[in-house]
């Protein structure tokens, strides 16, 4: 017999348990590209300027206006976005319990909190910068407080009820099929007075009436509605795979063992009611009718039906709980542990960890970013700004006119010399203007990054481009065989930093030997304070053809120690064999590259 306290004992553990795998790996993954589209929905943590931007998109405001207030507090990490998700994955766990202890008992709402609490659907969708995981939660409640009103109407509840379908109305546009078969199940099938049905039918009108603000945006996305998610990357058919795929889905991938307890509690349900029968049609009967009008509404997708989940998971607690009680805890057992161990791919994502990881281990303070990934940019420039302090960056999503785009960011391409291009998908526009040399950048390197081969996309790489743009105004002869055109490196570092230093080299006759370069950072007292003696470049320079252009790319290690102040970044060039006799410039041996400024950490 469980008691209160032992219940609520249970139930607090599940809910740690629920926190638990919400949060551990919440920030271990890239937003994808409809995260992108949140994070440019809130990035100025203004609720008004965020419902402005919502005003052409089509879904309804509330996750996103309390997102934007969540991270004017916050800030903007992976974890503070997804943050207010999480919790809403934890409230859903309680709300499940509820339900399911409502409308069977205690026993069972333990069962279907404890599977909803690790389901991976659910944690998933708790994890995401998009409002899924919300409206799951929110549904779940609204069908708590419809089903409790029905039971026993009152003020209180009649009150509840309706806010519940206000903000499930403002949370995603998918309510309306919850609020069709409570509809149903309020008017024609439940058996009460006159006088109740009115009641209830006068909540609806109320939520009604508190959204009519919102009713002229969701006229003008009506076009936006009719098209679906149909034909939309990881938008799925109406074959018998993508069925089985997403019934899979929603069963946390235990379709055999949790598919089974459905069935079970189905068949043996024993006192059906109208709380039973709703929970069976909000469930398995919403998704057969989703499935049903696919073909032509286009509305099967991972994230537009896991909202089913939380019903279906308490029908499957219900089964679990008719099994013999010694079975009970084996079958539970095994479901939470297959739960915890897999790892399924619900949305995979564009490589923008290794692709934008790789650009910000390279980063000098100056470089600029162009992004051009089609709808990706706004993923990407979430991420890059995650990984670089205040980039430069220049994104090509809504070009119309590339002409005129090349011609607006030449400013800022003439104001830099050092550019990179993370390009996937999108029709590049940039990218080939610097291949072909314009403004004199020239190609330094071409690096790729893999998908995971489930992104539907046939581009399966992220590209990363570098150019460089050498000026040599003012070359520099290294014992009249060298000329050092430009060197390109950011006057602005931090302790414990890697400067990179590009090095533009042609040669005025055949060389011969293979000379190396000592490059240092010296003090105002000529102290070297951080330096690197290596090859003058990957191809030795004895191979080197006469008037060619040879760029090397050089790393110098800042010490973490080193004081704040200004040094001088110097240059030798020198063969191997002699090093203490290193090729003059007009000014000595040392060449002054340039000064360059510690800043404090």
């Amino acid at each position: 017999m469980l008691t209160k306290n032992r219940t609520l004992f249970f139930l607090i553990l599940i809910l740690l348990l629920a926190a638990l795998v919400r949060l551990v790996g919440a920030t271990s993954f890239t937003v994808w590209t409809d995260e992108g589209w949140t994070t440019w929905f809130v990035h100025d943590g203004d609720p008004v300027n965020t419902v402005i931007r919502l005003l052409n998109d089509r879904h309804p405001p509330l996750y996103f206006i309390v997102l934007a207030m969540w991270q004017s507090v916050a800030g903007n990490s992976h974890l503070a976005l997804r943050l207010p998700e999480i919790w809403m994955g934890i409230i859903g766990t309680a709300v499940v319990y509820r339900l399911a202890a409502d409308v069977f008992d205690r026993r069972v709402g333990l069962y279907a909190a404890l599977l909803f609490s690790v389901l991976d659907v659910a944690v998933y969708y708790s994890q995401e910068v998009r409002h899924y995981g919300w409206f799951m939660t929110v549904g779940v409640w609204t069908s708590l407080t419809f089903v409790r009103y029905l039971r026993n109407p009152s003020g209180r509840r009649w009150l509840i009820h309706s806010l519940s379908v206000v903000i499930l109305a403002y949370s995603h546009y998918f309510g309306v099929f919850l609020m069709a078969i409570q509809v149903v199940f309020g008017i024609f099938l439940w058996r009460t007075s006159y006088q109740q049905k009115l009641r209830l039918m006068g909540a609806w009108v109320f939520a009604a009436v508190l959204y009519l603000p919102w009713l002229p945006v969701v006229y003008l996305s009506l076009g936006s509605f009719e098209r679906g998610v149909g034909g939309f990357p990881g938008s799925y058919g109406s074959s018998l795979d993508d069925f089985m795929t997403l019934i899979t889905m929603l069963f946390g991938g235990q379709l055999a063992l949790l598919g089974s307890m459905y069935l079970l509690a189905v068949f043996n349900m024993g006192r059906w009611n109208l709380e039973r029968l709703y929970l069976i049609v909000t469930g398995i009967g919403l998704f057969a009718f989703f499935f049903a009008i696919n073909e032509s509404r286009g509305v099967l997708a991972p994230r537009t039906v896991a909202f089913l989940s939380p019903p279906l998971v308490v029908i499957c607690a219900y089964g679990i709980n008719l099994l013999p009680l010694r079975f009970q805890a084996v079958v539970l057992g095994v479901s939470v542990m297959i739960s915890l161990i897999a790892t399924p791919n619900i949305q995979p994502r564009v490589n923008l960890a290794d692709s934008v990881g790789y650009v910000a281990s390279q980063y000098e303070p100056g470089d600029l970013i162009v992004q051009e990934l089609g709808m990706a940019d706004f993923a990407a420039s979430y991420e890059v700004g995650q990984a670089i302090d205040t980039p430069k960056t220049i994104a090509s999503t809504w070009v119309t006119d590339p002409p005129a785009f090349v011609q607006e960011v030449t400013p800022d391409l003439e104001a830099t010399q050092r550019v990179w291009v993370i390009h996937w998908v999108h029709a590049a526009i940039v990218l080939p203007r610097l291949q072909d040399g314009y403004l004199g950048y020239q190609f330094i390197g071409h690096w790729t990054y893999d998908n995971d081969p489930a992104v539907p996309i046939a581009d399966k790489e992220v590209d990363v481009y570098l150019f460089e743009r050498p000026l040599a105004d003012d070359p520099v002869m290294f014992g009249e065989v060298l000329v050092l055109q430009d060197a390109i490196f950011s006057p602005q570092q931090q302790p414990d930093d890697s400067l990179f230093l590009d090095l533009w080299w042609q040669a005025n006759e055949p060389l011969g030997k293979d000379y190396s370069v000592a490059i240092h950072l010296r003090d105002a007292a000529g102290s070297i304070v951080a330096q690197t003696d290596e090859a003058i470049a990957e191809q030795p320079s004895s191979q080197w053809a006469v008037g060619e252009d040879l760029h090397s790319r050089h790393v110098l290690a800042i010490p973490a120690d080193v004081p704040p102040g200004d040094y001088d970044l110097t240059l030798a060039v020198y063969w191997y064999q002699e090093p203490n006799n290193p090729l003059p410039t007009e000014d000595g041996a040392l060449y002054s590259i340039g000064q360059v400024t510690v800043a404090s950490p």
